[in-house]
């Protein structure tokens, strides 16, 4: 059996070489991505101006948050939200313009960021200027800087995350900064919504992003008495149960099922309005201990688990819907509102190609994995996002693809390479479609 091997030593062959007409065409990308880098630049200057800032229905416990981070006082706090997104916020003392300026930036340099990442890795000038035009100019993207939400950062720390280490996999020497920083935009991802040079790579990694994951859990038991990231799992796990909540019955010892399904009952339709979304539907005020909604959805579970499958399998699939996050309440240009439609609809299918292609890519992970033993960055985000995805659906039923936000830019980078790079090091769709053009190809000469 072949060791496992690491890009470090198989990144190398994935490099093109380059053609006499290269030097030409990286000029003439060069031209094509300063005018896309201004583009985009002027686009978010207009929607800037012209939209937002926008506080939608889960931003006031963020800013609530800020407050409690602010003075020091936590006689309210409850766990709802973690740490990280409100000391981004107390950065900027909470002002909403600052805030979205800053998320703006970050957002542009991320987008231009992920560009400069399949530069380097395929040395495709033209196709990394227009993945990085397709970044800096999607709606989904440029509108969710101007909310006040967790999704916005949270898209530049796992850029950040997953573009060093990709830039960290394609080098044969990695400075053990790399693998700190890589450690640290992991725990702060975390807080905001895992030879002897790889032990030691390993060991500054968790070094860095386990403290700040396990100072939030000893905050959490010192003031909740329980050792948790957040206390929104019990109320996201009811958006699979509340079909169905009346089967835990047995261990409903503070009497909840009845209202809870009453409001079930009563809000449904909205929710469907909605599509779907049970985040809307209200439960039991004053909301109880987050145990008591926890017992009654395991028991459920427990009672009715192919109904719960069924619901996980749904919301698995609705995680690779792509949404755009807009509210015309906060426009502040008729012009943008009538292009907004049209834009989205051409931009959304690009974004379901990239989706598919991404997930059209898994089989060939396993590939990699037990045929050729390769784990390399593909291996290691593919694995990651698949994970994330399957884990938002054992949890929660709603806006389950407004979560996948943060990955998406890097999904279309993977898909992008999948369908245009045909690596030596390991399958990818276009590792695919070179043989069997090549065993087309060669059919035809030995006919001929």
């Amino acid at each position: 059996m072949e060791p496992l091997t690491t890009e470090s030593s198989s990144m190398s062959p994935d490099v093109p070489p380059r053609s006499p007409g290269a030097k030409s065409l990286s000029r003439s990308a060069l031209v094509l991505f300063v005018a896309i880098l201004a583009a985009g630049v002027a686009f978010r200057v207009f929607c800037a101006t012209r939209y937002g800032p926008v506080v939608a229905g889960d931003s006031p416990p963020y800013l609530r948050m800020a407050e409690m981070i602010h003075t020091g006082d936590y006689a309210s706090y409850n766990g709802w939200r973690p740490h990280g997104y409100p000391s981004f916020l107390n950065l900027f003392n909470s002002v909403l313009e600052t805030v979205v300026l800053v998320q703006n930036v970050l957002g542009f340099l991320a987008a231009l960021f992920g560009s400069f990442v399949f530069w380097h890795l395929t040395h495709k000038p033209l196709l990394a200027t227009l993945l990085g035009a397709f970044l800096s100019l999607s709606l989904n993207l440029v509108f969710l800087d101007e909310y006040i939400l967790t999704e916005s950062l949270s898209s530049v720390l796992f850029s950040l995350f997953a573009g060093t280490l990709i830039l960290a996999c394609a080098s044969s020497r990695v400075s053990p900064l790399v693998w700190a920083l890589c450690g640290l935009s992991v725990a702060a991802l975390t807080l905001t919504r895992p030879p002897r040079a790889f032990l030691l790579s390993l060991v500054l990694f968790l070094g860095c992003s386990l403290p700040p994951v396990v100072a939030l859990l000893s905050f959490n038991k010192t003031h909740l008495g329980k050792a948790t990231l957040s206390t929104t799992l019990s109320f996201n796990l009811t958006q699979h149960t509340l079909p169905f909540i009346e089967a835990a019955k047995a261990v409903d010892e503070t009497h909840l099922i009845p209202e809870i399904v009453r409001l079930r009952d009563k809000h449904w339709e909205h929710a469907q309005a909605l599509d779907d979304n049970r985040a809307f539907i209200p439960r039991p005020d004053p909301y109880p201990l987050p145990d008591a909604y926890l017992r009654l959805s395991l028991e459920a579970i427990r009672r009715k688990p192919f109904l719960y499958l069924s619901s996980v399998w749904k919301a698995w699939l609705r995680f690779w819907r792509v949404s755009l996050m807009y509210d015309s309440a906060f426009l502040r240009s008729p012009r943008i509102a009538a292009l907004v439609p049209w834009i989205w609809k051409f931009q959304k299918s690009l974004w379901l190609v990239a989706n598919l292609l991404f997930v059209l890519n898994l089989p060939f992970v396993a590939l990699n994995l037990f045929k050729r033993h390769c784990v390399g960055w593909v291996e290691f985000l593919s694995l990651s996002i698949l994970a994330v995805s399957f884990l938002q659906a054992l949890v929660e039923y709603g806006d389950n693809s407004r979560y996948a936000i943060p990955m998406q830019p890097f999904i279309a980078l993977m898909a992008l390479y999948s369908l245009t790079v045909a690596d030596s090091s390991r399958f990818t769709l276009a590792t695919l479609f070179h043989r069997r053009w090549t065993r087309k190809s060669s059919r035809m000469g030995r006919t001929s």
